[in-house]
């Protein structure tokens, strides 16, 4: 356990352990007659006090004493004569049978019982949190305790939430963080104290703990935390004070109060980084400093306040939009063209946060219809929270005659109304206009006769493209940020730049090459910002980097290969010109839901993760084969302050995306798909020589919460009457049902064979191709 070696057991520690179960079993026995029994007799709760202090970690004689000591409280309340000092006895004595599993003599030279025990600790909050017992004696207990025991995480949480019952400044407890620092530079917890403050806030008159909010770390130990969903408010992160249990950093909990002192903000993170460089130059291999130094560098590049950083359509397009599926060669066209044949299309808006709020009070579309169309935004994700970084409405435009070409003018404005709001709690409060053009064809006699053609993923049909104007840019909305980041926020990422790669000139540092690439990305994403036409200068030295962590730390590889992936994505995505290298005419048959025939080629990237979907909305077909992704969801990552949680981030923002190629990656199961289940436009697939089927256990249901994970809410009675074998293969229908698939390929996976072809036939009434072959 961290790094220190077991020791071998010797013969008399064997005969001592078979004592003490001997012993455990009788004490056991007894303990549960008297708790099914329901006995709560002095005798009753000394027995259940031995046991624990032998096995601290018996959860249920800890509830049997919570529900002993509901007892006798309920009697003593029943009882008017009994004053408040019988209660205060009461609880007083259940925390003196705490006390010996978690007091600690500094005059002794070892702990007396275990100091990390879940079940003691939790105990000792529930019996504190009655309101009757001194929480004064509580602190002056942590100063010794933390004074001997410096590191222990259980003592911090239990200070977060003494502190808090004592209405404890953010202030005085940051000056106790820094105190722990000066006394020893290298404790992890009080680093991580300083940028990790968990406050206790009041729900119907009693103090909830701040342990439900559920907190996920990467497999990376470098990596920094993020935040699951908090499962008492199902609400994700610190989105107000309204959320019974909210976390919230520190240190950024003053800067954003403007507590005096703690102001400006640039001045703090200064003052800051100078305190961490003293924590990592003094002991490279030290990783409590590097923590630190990860959340500064959150701090420096992510703005506090939502914005919106792209949008489908882009500001000043022109769109040529189809009905009926025929579209002139678009090489001819100095727009892009779309296709629906309901005649609605998609208005997508992206932000930088996950928000909520998006709605027709918040956002205005004018155009000659508007009057008609009754805007619905919907968030673009799969769960139920109402918070997402992409949503999306439709536009209704009217039926068009065979003789008449019209040109429609759409503009959208934002941020004039509050209502916008980041997960954090700031307002959406930057007004913004953009405006496009969407030119709607007449019926075309030519396509009356036209039949949808197969896509063939061939080399020889793709071939390169070299007008720029064929591609939308999509992140010209990110204008706005331009007056929120200052000269500081660039000088400070430069001097961070030149002070590790100092370090590195000394010293071959692994996570010092870490956190120089992550530096140099940062470098290069601000300077995008100001910069609409910037080029991504770091690109080169940032993949050799990774490529060097691969080598010099290979336990961690997927994480340094994923990253590595991203960078190259940043690089292609970084504008036009970048991208035009991988965009490709597609020169063969076509179905008649593809109205543009350029397609995007991420084919061969070794990519393990998806990401920049915000540069890719204007995509409508996307090749992704022989690459390395397990799966099409993006990363999990912390935004802002490290409050807001960024909802997993997969293809589901690409309302265009018409035909995908994932053919030779090593997606495992359907779930891994999911986010496919949320593009309408979608007909062709191509999923082949994957690794679907191969795997007894999706282990993707337990990483990720999902709809796909509960069948309950399906009714599969239909579909039984139809033969369909929705039992064997549950997800393959869970995820295909309602797919308005023509054409798919699923060979050379483990669970294609010709029952399972035969159920798919079943389930996807518009399918048309099946690995290659026509249905008829």
């Amino acid at each position: 356990m961290h790094g220190r070696p077991r020791k071998p057991t010797k013969p008399e520690d064997e005969e001592a352990r078979a004592a003490k179960s001997a012993k455990l079993r009788s004490l056991q026995s007894q303990f549960l007659h008297n708790h099914h029994n329901k006995i709560y007799t002095k005798e009753a709760l000394e027995l259940s006090a031995k046991l624990l202090e032998i096995n601290p970690e018996f959860y249920t004689a800890w509830n049997y004493r919570k529900l002993a000591l509901q007892h006798h409280l309920s009697l003593s309340h029943s009882d008017s004569n009994l004053e408040d000092d019988v209660i205060n006895s009461l609880l007083n004595e259940e925390l003196r049978v705490v006390n010996p599993l978690l007091s600690f003599s500094v005059t002794e030279s070892a702990l007396r019982q275990n100091f990390k025990s879940y079940g003691a600790w939790h105990h000792r909050k529930w019996v504190l949190a009655k309101g009757h017992s001194s929480v004064d004696h509580e602190m002056r207990l942590l100063h010794k305790f933390q004074k001997a025991d410096p590191r222990n995480f259980h003592a911090w949480n239990y200070r977060r939430f003494v502190a808090e019952l004592m209405k404890r400044s953010e202030e005085e407890e940051l000056k106790f963080t820094t105190d722990m620092i000066n006394t020893n530079i290298s404790n992890y917890s009080a680093w991580h104290n300083r940028s990790d403050w968990r406050k206790e806030t009041k729900l119907a008159g009693k103090q909830k703990v701040v342990e439900a909010i559920e907190v996920s770390r990467p497999t990376n130990p470098y990596a920094k935390p993020t935040l699951g969903k908090c499962f008492k408010c199902n609400q994700s992160g610190d989105r107000s004070s309204d959320c019974p249990l909210r976390k919230s950093a520190l240190l950024s909990f003053l800067l954003r109060r403007g507590v005096r002192g703690f102001s400006p903000k640039e001045k703090v993170l200064t003052e800051e980084f100078e305190l961490v460089h003293q924590a990592i130059f003094t002991d490279e291999d030290d990783q409590s400093g590097w923590f630190y130094h990860l959340w500064l560098l959150d701090q420096t590049i992510n703005l506090d306040v939502p914005l919106l950083i792209s949008s489908w359509p882009a500001h000043g397009s022109d769109l040529t939009a189809t009905v009926d599926g025929y579209l002139e060669d678009c090489s001819c066209f100095s727009s892009m063209g779309f296709y629906s044949k309901t005649r609605k299309f998609p208005l997508v808006l992206y932000f930088n946060h996950p928000v909520e709020g998006v709605s027709p009070s918040t956002v205005e579309v004018n155009y000659a219809f508007s009057a008609k169309n009754e805007f619905i935004w919907t968030p673009l994700s799969r769960n139920n929270s109402g918070t997402a970084r992409a949503w999306v409405t439709h536009l209704n435009f009217p039926d068009v005659k065979v003789d008449s070409s019209n040109t429609y003018s759409v503009e959208v404005s934002l941020g004039n109304t509050q209502g916008i709001i980041s997960l954090s709690g700031f307002h959406y409060s930057h007004p913004l206009r953009f405006a496009f053009t969407v030119r709607i064809l007449p019926h075309s006699s030519e396509s009356a006769g036209e039949q949808s053609s197969m896509v063939a993923w061939k080399e020889e049909y793709f071939h390169p493209i070299h007008e720029s104007s064929l591609i939308i840019s999509v992140n010209q909305t990110s204008n706005n940020v331009d007056n929120e980041l200052s000269k500081w926020h660039i000088d400070t990422i430069n001097d961070e730049i030149t002070l590790f790669r100092d370090l590195l000139s000394v010293t071959n540092c692994k996570i010092g090459k870490l956190t120089l690439a992550r530096l140099l990305v940062a470098h290069d994403a601000l300077m995008q910002q100001n910069k609409a036409f910037y080029k991504m200068l770091h690109s080169e030295e940032v993949l050799e980097l990774y490529n060097d962590l691969m080598k010099m730390d290979p336990s961690h590889c997927e994480y340094y290969k994923r990253e590595r992936g991203f960078a190259l994505m940043r690089e292609v995505t970084a504008n036009k010109e970048s991208l035009l290298k991988h965009c490709f005419c597609y020169k063969g048959l076509m179905p008649l839901s593809l109205a543009s025939s350029i397609c995007l080629r991420l084919n061969a990237f070794s990519l393990s993760q998806i990401g920049c979907i915000e540069q890719l909305l204007w995509v409508q077909m996307l090749d992704l084969s022989h690459n390395e992704l397990h799966s099409i969801e993006g990363v999990m990552v912390v935004v802002g302050k490290m409050v807001d949680v960024e909802i997993l981030r997969g293809l589901e923002a690409m309302q265009l995306l018409s035909c995908l190629n994932l053919s030779h990656n090593k997606i495992s199961s359907f779930t891994a798909l999911e986010p496919l289940t949320l593009l309408k436009s979608l007909t062709v697939l191509d999923i082949s020589f994957n690794e679907i089927g191969a795997h007894s256990i999706d282990t993707t249901r337990y990483l990720c919460p999902s709809p796909l994970s509960h069948t309950g809410e399906w009714n599969v009675t239909d579909f039984e009457a139809a033969h369909i074998e929705v039992k064997k293969y549950w997800e393959a229908f869970v995820f295909f049902k309602g797919m308005p698939l023509m054409q798919l390929d699923i060979m050379g996976n483990v669970i294609n064979d010709e029952n399972f072809k035969s159920f798919l036939v079943k389930l996807i009434p518009t399918i048309r191709w099946l690995d290659g072959e026509e249905l008829h």
